[in-house]
């Protein structure tokens, strides 16, 4: 009986703190990534989110060849355009690390926002509500082409979202219609924001 009861002293005494420092390096998010995607009432128009809703891109590589997501969730979004259709989509990633979640941030952004002969991308708006409680963040949109697309890259901690927004799209006869002003971008980067608020701090 007292060596049971050693036996459960030192497990309470040693085990415990260890067991909790364990939980504490989990990978894993402390919030469902799916709480923290953008809702349509969220998107200023007529949005509808995809009906398959929130889905694990699993397939895609890796990104650099290497870089460790532990958790990923993302939801396409599209909007009626006179008979065209405008798409939205976000993507939210969590990593085993904080170093790999500032690469893939670095990586991403670097892939994301190259230029080339037919798109440039440059920033639409020098002020305005805009990631408050990111780590790093970039927001650009195309220029140079009828259409336009704007796409936020932002990291929170191990956190790292894609916002990509059709902002002006082509209508069934190929005629560009806006979708959303600049001040609709702003609200909607400002919403996407706030849903990262719970874990800002979080799994640093």
């Amino acid at each position: 009986m007292g060596g049971n009861l050693t036996t459960t002293r030192l497990a309470m005494g040693v085990g415990l703190p260890l067991l909790l420092a364990m939980t504490a390096c989990r990978p894993g998010s402390s919030v469902p990534l799916e709480q923290l995607l953008l809702s349509v009432d969220e998107l200023p128009g007529d949005w509808v989110a995809a009906p398959q809703g929130p889905y694990n891109p699993s397939g895609q590589a890796p990104l650099g060849g290497g870089l460790g997501r532990s958790e990923a969730t993302k939801l396409a979004f599209y909007h009626p355009v006179n008979g065209g259709t405008a798409s939205a989509s976000e993507e939210i990633m969590l990593f085993r690390t904080l170093a790999e979640a500032e690469d893939a941030y670095s990586r991403t952004s670097a892939v994301t926002f190259s230029d080339n002969p037919h798109r440039q991308w440059v920033r639409p708006m020098d002020d305005g509500p805009l990631p408050q409680g990111a780590s790093e963040w970039e927001l650009r949109c195309t220029e140079g082409r009828s259409d336009q697309i704007c796409i936020l890259v932002a990291r929170y901690g191990r956190y790292l979202v894609v916002l990509t927004v059709h902002t002006v799209a082509f209508s069934s006869k190929l005629e560009p219609v806006r979708v959303l002003t600049e001040a609709d971008l702003a609200s909607v980067v400002q919403s996407a924001d706030e849903r990262m608020m719970p874990v800002i701090g979080m799994d640093q």
